[in-house]
């Protein structure tokens, strides 16, 4: 079995340390995220990088060996990958600083943690800074910023705040790369964005097919996220944009494979995303939530394997984003690194 096969076996699932390597360890598990989950990240003998959700319950292991080597199994059963590198998170991600604004989001994506956040916080530049010189002697290779949208906020204010943000960062970090993940700028906001000092941006259609769409993100145009990304690859450049879609919202993989196309054909790299679970006490949306599903593993690779042929028709699995999701790609199978050595059949 490819790594990359075992990945999609294990991403969405749990693990726990043995008693042997949890005390003083407590560092490796991370709860910057949405979800406010306990996680932890570790990268595969070929460099393959893995988040599972950490839980005493599970029936995943890390243990060690006698030469202090780590390796993931299944409880009483045998070793499923040896040589493993448990990564200690900065904010979110190893290796990566990855920023919010906020917490709290307008748009109501039914299958968005955001949807349900009661967290009013703002992370303004004061909190923001702070991060910054609490992790700048950490190993940061980049910086992601993203924000939700709050009521209180137009989508040009919003811009605006992610360009103050953006020139403190440089002035910080005038060497590391930025990126930034914000709804639906327009094509000033982009230029704004991208003269402030941003690399890369991330605009997520999350589905392709529109009548769905409509159904579970009513708030979000997909006409409108397209008109951006267009503006986007226009002004940051080929492969310098990406573009997730989830899977698991009952969008068929024919409409997937029409959206990673479409993306490939103006150079926006896409990215696939197995839904995670989350839960709300709203009956309409708990009756919606409800018709979503974890992906299966063989689902993941067969699509896994389609989006890496896509990838290589356009030309475009060289492509190295240095920012956001493509860069720590923990969550997803992302073919540029996971599927390097993978020989199409």
């Amino acid at each position: 079995m490819e790594e990359f096969e075992i990945k999609a076996h294990l991403l969405n699932q749990k693990v726990c340390f043995s008693n042997n390597i949890l005390d003083g360890k407590k560092e490796w598990i991370n709860k910057e995220n949405l979800h406010k989950q306990d996680y932890v990240f570790f990268k595969t003998k070929k460099g393959l990088r893995v988040k599972m959700q950490y839980s005493l319950s599970s029936c995943w292991m890390i243990d060690y060996d006698i030469q202090n080597k780590y390796f993931i199994l299944k409880k009483d059963s045998k070793i499923i990958l040896k040589n493993i590198i448990i990564e200690k998170p900065l904010l979110h991600a190893p290796e990566q600083l990855f920023l919010g604004l906020y917490d709290y989001c307008s748009v109501k994506c039914m299958f968005c943690p955001l949807a349900y956040s009661t967290n009013l916080k703002h992370y303004s530049l004061d909190i923001i800074c702070s991060d910054l010189e609490v992790n700048k002697n950490k190993n940061i290779k980049s910086i992601g910023l993203t924000t939700a949208v709050p009521y209180s906020l137009s989508l040009e204010d919003l811009a605006d705040e992610l360009c103050l943000v953006i020139k403190k960062i440089k002035q910080k970090f005038p060497n590391l790369p930025i990126g930034v993940s914000t709804k639906c700028p327009s094509k000033l906001d982009l230029l704004h964005l991208h003269q402030a000092g941003a690399e890369e941006i991330r605009l997520n259609m999350e589905l392709y097919d529109e009548t769905l769409a409509s159904n579970i993100m009513p708030n979000k145009s997909i006409k409108e996220i397209k008109k951006s990304l267009l503006h986007a690859v226009e002004i940051f450049g080929f492969g310098k944009v990406s573009c997730n879609f989830i899977v698991g919202l009952g969008e068929t993989d024919e409409s997937i494979l029409n959206g990673i196309i479409w993306c490939c054909q103006r150079g926006i790299m896409p990215t696939l995303y197995p839904y995670e679970n989350i839960t709300s006490s709203h009956n309409i949306m708990s009756s919606i939530i409800s018709t979503f599903s974890t992906p299966s593993p063989q689902r993941l690779i067969a699509l896994a394997k389609q989006h890496y042929s896509i990838l290589k028709e356009y030309d475009m699995l060289h492509v190295q984003l240095k920012t956001m999701c493509p860069s720590c790609a923990a969550s997803h199978i992302y073919p540029p690194t996971d599927m390097k050595e993978y020989v199409f059949k």
